[in-house]
């Protein structure tokens, strides 16, 4: 009889454990669901500052390409200019080098008897060096002279009268003076003369033929001689 008694209480203590047991269960349940959820939460709210940073990041890297194009662009810039600038000063210097050449240059002028045989025909050319020789020599080869006429001396004197130049040529200039008319031997005299005279910047030239005055049946030509004028070769 006490047996049967007490299944009741056992049983209810069973049903009792059990609920308590669900309840338990039950609660539990819940309360990890908050806590997955939270997680969830907290992975969601890391995801957009990471998406953040990753766009920060990538601004970042954008900004340094640009300021680095930005700085190839100026350094190419700097040195096309820096370029111009060599090539400018290049060529300045050799446009100073040319006219220093060209103003180590000397002037010739030749006065060659013209096709009328009342005047000359001025020619005037740079040349290195002017030297006494090359004007007779170019006098000769326009046929303005003699041929075979040579330079024997020459000197230049500066006075009182400014600048006077002293020439004595081969004697062949003298005879061949002598085979010519007036106007022949004036023309030819003058462009002996008025040669040596501009291209000299004198005042006045003595002329001889093998140390000796020159005269023929018009002229004697002693003494220092000025410019020749093409009127009084008529």
């Amino acid at each position: 009889m006490r047996k049967f008694r007490l299944l009741p209480v056992i049983m209810v203590s069973i049903a009792l454990m059990m609920g308590i047991t669900g309840c338990e269960s039950t609660t539990q349940k819940p309360a990890k669901e908050e806590t997955k959820k939270e997680e969830t939460k907290e992975e969601e709210t890391k995801q957009p500052e990471t998406s953040k940073d990753t766009d920060s990041k990538s601004a970042e890297t954008t900004e340094k390409k640009d300021a680095t194009d930005t700085t190839d662009i100026t350094e190419e810039k700097d040195s096309e200019a820096e370029k111009k600038e060599d090539t400018a000063e290049k060529a300045e210097d050799t446009t100073k080098e040319t006219e220093s050449e060209k103003s180590q240059e000397e002037q010739l002028t030749l006065y060659l008897p013209n096709e009328n045989a009342d005047g000359w025909n001025v020619t005037k050319n740079q040349i290195e060096q002017v030297t006494p020789d090359i004007i007779i020599g170019q006098l000769v080869g326009a046929g303005a002279i003699p041929d075979s006429v040579t330079v024997v001396s020459f000197g230049e004197d500066q006075g009182e009268n400014g600048l006077i130049l002293k020439l004595d040529l081969s004697s062949n200039f003298a005879e061949g003076l002598l085979n010519m008319g007036t106007a022949g031997e004036y023309l030819t005299m003058g462009a002996v003369v008025n040669s040596f005279l501009d291209t000299y910047q004198a005042d006045g030239i003595e002329i001889t033929a093998g140390g000796t005055v020159i005269e023929t049946g018009h002229t004697s030509f002693e003494g220092v001689l000025n410019h020749f004028d093409s009127n009084e070769s008529q």
